[in-house]
């Protein structure tokens, strides 16, 4: 997980569908995705990923906007902005994917997934150099920028990749097994299929 604004906000837009899909057995029977549901995913929001924003915004500032700016240019009140941004991708995405799950079939939702996340692997192949150098806007443009490796953040890193993922994995089997639960609670008593083991 690279924690840079754009990368951040593509990433907030692909979990929140991949949570939408987790969820998509309650959403079919018509469930509105104001519950438990969404508190586990702004919970999420909350707890994991507005501290790693705060934190690389604070400590990493040049290299969360990717050396586009230098950091005398970068308002420490921009985070201000960026904060409801960054929740406003993954709420918008678990959102967008209740309404495709509701509206479309199935497969387009897990389309919608497929081309983002190809959007940001995309993104990620394009920009490769600068999200792997740290340093100063013109050492990133002159290319003697150190690299992540050298300055360490690439330990920071991992903590916050497996950190995320960690917690993203839980939100997902929290959403799909209350989704599972629900469906089945709605269904007729002689309809109703053992749970899968």
């Amino acid at each position: 997980m690279f924690p840079t604004v754009p990368f951040s906000v593509l990433a907030g837009v692909l979990l929140g569908l991949v949570f939408a899909w987790g969820a998509r057995h309650q959403f079919r029977d018509g469930r509105q995705p104001w519950g438990r549901e969404l508190w586990a995913v702004g919970s999420y929001q909350a707890i994991l990923r507005w501290p790693v924003l705060i934190y690389f915004f604070l400590a990493h500032r040049e290299w969360t906007f990717m050396a586009v700016w230098p950091a005398a240019r970068l308002s420490p009140w921009l985070l201000l902005l960026l904060l409801p941004l960054d929740a406003a991708a993954l709420l918008g995405g678990y959102l967008g994917g209740w309404w495709l799950v509701r509206r479309r079939p199935e497969i387009v939702l897990q389309a919608a997934i497929a081309v983002t996340a190809g959007v940001l692997l995309g993104f990620v192949v394009a920009t490769w150099r600068r999200l792997l150098h740290e340093g100063a806007v013109a050492e990133v443009a002159r290319g003697v920028a150190p690299t992540i490796v050298e300055t360490r953040l690439i330990w920071v890193l991992a903590v916050v990749t497996g950190g995320a993922l960690v917690g993203a994995l839980e939100v997902f089997r929290t959403l799909r097994t209350e989704s599972r639960r629900k469906g089945r609670a709605d269904l007729p008593v002689n309809r109703r299929k053992p749970a899968a083991p």
